[in-house]
């Protein structure tokens, strides 16, 4: 089971409905507001609250986070985003958005991320 301790939660204005999306990762859009990160882009944080489009959601920018995985990840790999906001290993040229300190088994699987030095290009 995947446990955290959040650092850093900011929240402001989402850009797309980020309702149910706890976990996944963002970025802050050209309009300073939140949306699911995409394929390796450098993402800030996870989601802890999604809200829908124009309302406020939360995001934890530092500490130890739960994170949602697209593919099976084990503890030790850096981690960037999928183009779906989800968790992946991170490739070269990606941004890597931390470490994971335990592993995901598959999609959907919940583990837990070290969120350090955001935006790093690998």
């Amino acid at each position: 089971m995947a446990t955290q301790q959040p650092k850093d939660l900011d929240a402001r204005v989402s850009a797309v409905d980020l309702t149910g999306k706890e976990y996944y990762l963002a970025v802050i859009d050209s309009s300073g507001e939140y949306d699911l990160a995409g394929l390796g882009e450098a993402a800030v944080g996870t989601i802890q609250e999604g809200k829908a489009a124009g309302l406020s959601s939360t995001v934890a920018l530092g500490g130890v986070v739960k994170c949602v995985a697209g593919v099976a990840i084990a503890a030790g790999d850096k981690v960037a985003s999928d183009a779906a906001g989800k968790a992946k290993v991170v490739a070269s040229t990606q941004h890597t958005i931390g470490v994971a300190l335990t592993a995901a088994a598959a999609d959907l699987g919940v583990f837990e991320l070290k969120l350090d030095a955001m935006g790093i290009l690998v």
